[in-house]
């Protein structure tokens, strides 16, 4: 629980949006949010998955897309403080658009 207090990056939100998106698609417990990441070539442990629910840790950058993806969510909100490199187009960030 102390380690929830101390985090000022937004984890816990974030972990909070991915445990509301996992239950309302269906995804009872932990384990079923990892098996939709393993059937994705994904292999995360039950252990790690609660770490980033409870918002003790961030999303790592390697599962963003596809945690997104099954969660229904825009990669952004897994993780806004990279959301550049999820704005791209044609495999661009938005800085390198403009120039």
């Amino acid at each position: 629980m102390q380690r929830a207090q101390k985090n000022t990056n937004g984890h816990k939100t974030i972990g909070q949006t991915i445990r509301v998106s996992r239950q309302a698609r269906g995804m009872a417990t932990l384990a079923d949010l990892g098996v939709r990441l393993a059937l994705r070539g994904i292999t995360v442990s039950d252990a790690t998955l609660s770490r980033i629910e409870t918002g003790i840790q961030p999303v790592p950058l390697d599962y963003v897309t596809e945690l997104a993806a099954i969660l229904g969510v825009s990669p952004r909100t897994l993780r806004p403080d990279v959301a550049a490199k999820f704005s791209s187009r044609k495999g661009r960030t938005t800085h390198e658009r403009r120039g």
